[in-house]
Parts: C-alpha cells; sequence; structure tokens
C-alpha cells in the first residue's frame, strides 16, 4: 500500500509504495482515502517538535483528518456498511505516533471520530472539515478569548468549520 510517512526524524517525509495494509480489528472499519488535509500537528510530527511528549513508531503515516469509503469492517461493527462515506480524524498519538490518514487505507475504530460523510460535502471539504471543526467548536464553547465565561464572539469562518449541515448565517443589512 502506499501511503507518505516519515522514517525517521533525519529524513524528509516521503511516499513509500510497501506499507503494509492495515488490519481491521473487531471493532473497526477499514477505510479507502478518498482525501485528507494538513494540519498542524503534521507539520510538527514531521519536524520533530513532538518527539520529546510522545514515543514515535517508524515509519509514521502522516495526515489526522481524512474522508472515504469504508472497504471493509470488523465483525463487531454495528453503525456502518461497506461502501458508505464516512470522514473524521485520527489522533495523533494512540497511544504512540505511528498511524495517520495519508494513506490508501485506514483502520478506524468505529466509535472514534467517525461519522457518516454528509451528502453537502465531497470528499475533498469533508476530508478537511474534522480538526477544524473541533477548533472551532471549541472556541465557540469558551469565547474567542478561551474563557468560558467570557463573551460569544462569531469568528469568522466559523459556520464552514462547525456546522456542516445547517444553513449559513444571513449578512447583516
Amino acid at each position: 500500500m502506499r501511503a507518505f510517512t516519515l522514517d525517521s526524524f533525519d529524513t524528509q517525509p516521503a511516499v513509500r509504495a510497501d506499507i503494509a495494509e492495515p488490519a481491521v480489528g473487531d471493532r473497526e472499519l477499514l477505510v479507502r482515502v478518498h482525501a485528507s488535509s494538513v494540519n498542524p500537528v503534521d507539520v510538527f510530527i514531521a519536524g520533530g517538535a513532538l518527539k520529546e511528549m510522545a514515543e514515535h513508531e517508524f515509519p509514521v503515516i502522516l495526515g489526522r483528518d481524512y474522508a472515504g469509503v469504508v472497504d471493509r469492517i470488523g465483525s463487531g461493527v454495528g453503525r456502518y456498511r461497506v461502501g458508505e462515506e464516512v470522514f473524521g480524524f485520527l489522533l495523533h498519538a494512540n497511544p504512540v505516533v505511528h498511524d495517520g490518514s495519508w494513506a490508501e487505507l485506514i483502520a478506524v475504530p468505529e466509535d472514534n471520530f467517525v461519522a457518516a460523510k454528509p451528502r453537502s460535502l465531497d470528499f475533498a471539504e469533508a476530508g478537511a472539515a474534522a480538526v477544524g471543526n473541533l477548533g472551532c467548536r471549541r472556541l465557540r464553547r469558551t469565547g474567542a478569548r478561551g474563557r468560558r465565561d467570557g463573551p460569544r464572539r462569531r469568528l469568522p469562518g466559523e459556520w464552514a468549520a462547525s456546522s456542516c449541515s445547517s444553513p449559513p448565517p444571513q449578512a447583516r443589512t
């Protein structure tokens, strides 16, 4: 399988074609990735900024966000079917930094940051939505200054990142 990997902290990330397909556990989905995005954590991992914070198992497959189609399911999966379009994100360390979404196939726990892809989004849009959505939701919950008791402010672009299925806010006149 092809994947974009970091082979060590002393090398540049590159595409490799010899990565083994991930095994699918009982409660996991095997997702064929159609789109993914670049997030700050990918840059931090590739630059070695997290090497003192988390163990790395090389080669590290980069990428967090993804959108794709369920290719196979484990025997205990109940919410998703083969052929279903999904999107989500992978944790950067679970518990070590190793698995990412910049691969042809990824194994995803059924109950861990995966959802049906909204029909209103294409794969590229959904593949960039998950991590941005979480950041925007956090800002909305805590206020733009990062305090729960602070004033709520509308953030530029928050609709796009936070609510894919709701209509955009109306312009003020």
